[in-house]
């Protein structure tokens, strides 16, 4: 029922976006009956408290509606999930702009959070972790682009054994795990590698081989990118014997 909803909503979604650039104007004016509730779940996610249509959130997030449907092109996939994106960005703005911390949802009361929690949950939180998985990428790959790799590298240069990539990841936590090498890698963008094997006794091969990737592997553990980070945690060994 949940997915019926959400297929709906998007449909409904993407015959008014037409009749809207058509020139039907009035086509958007429609449609915020249908639409608001999901946008205000958006931005009360992202501000982490209730808003309701008198806050000034919600004076943003129309505004947000109307910018999304103007900006909106159909090769961008699902006009929903770019409607979210613009509304969280409008609402992240103007948090930075009026220095206001978010209130927890624990904080809310029964009442509000039952309000929020009853429109469409579980479509607008796969979008926002989309949204979030996506922001994290990009971060990650700006973060590259200041070691002069992108992602073709760490595919073409990247371990393709596990044990290989173990040990990469295994030089990767150590460099993140030391203040001192680590702040010689961000500086000056390259590995400080006699000083790792002298405190560490690494593998040299296995670094220089291997060098973009660790490096990579750094950037996602020290700038604490979570969904990336999971794929190079050292995965712990049971215990046998236990």
């Amino acid at each position: 029922m949940q997915v019926s909803r959400s297929n709906e909503l998007e449909t409904i979604a993407r015959h008014t976006w037409q009749d809207y650039h058509s020139g039907n104007k009035a086509a958007l004016s429609d449609f915020y009956s249908n639409v608001m509730p999901f946008c205000l779940r958006v931005s009360s996610k992202t501000c982490g408290k209730y808003i309701d249509e008198f806050d000034e959130e919600a004076s943003i997030t129309r505004l947000a509606l109307i910018e999304a449907f103007e900006k909106y092109n159909p090769q961008r996939g699902s006009i929903l999930f770019y409607l979210a994106q613009v509304v969280r960005s409008r609402i992240i703005d103007y948090q930075r702009r009026e220095k206001r911390r978010p209130i927890p949802i624990s904080v809310l009361s029964q009442k509000e959070y039952s309000e929020i929690a009853a429109i469409k949950e579980n479509q607008v939180e796969e979008i926002l972790e989309d949204i979030s998985r996506q922001e994290e990428i990009n971060r990650f790959r700006t973060l590259l682009s200041e070691f002069d790799i992108d992602f073709v590298d760490l595919v073409d240069n990247g371990p393709k054994q596990a044990r290989a990539r173990e040990k990469a990841h295994a030089i990767a936590w150590l460099i993140a795990g030391d203040q001192e090498v680590i702040s010689l890698l961000l500086k000056n963008k390259t590995i400080p590698l006699k000083l790792l094997e002298r405190k560490y006794a690494v593998n040299r091969k296995t670094v220089d081989r291997y060098r973009k990737y660790i490096i990579a592997s750094v950037l996602v553990a020290v700038y604490d990118l979570p969904t990336l980070k999971a794929y190079i945690e050292p995965q712990r060994k049971e215990n046998r014997n236990g």
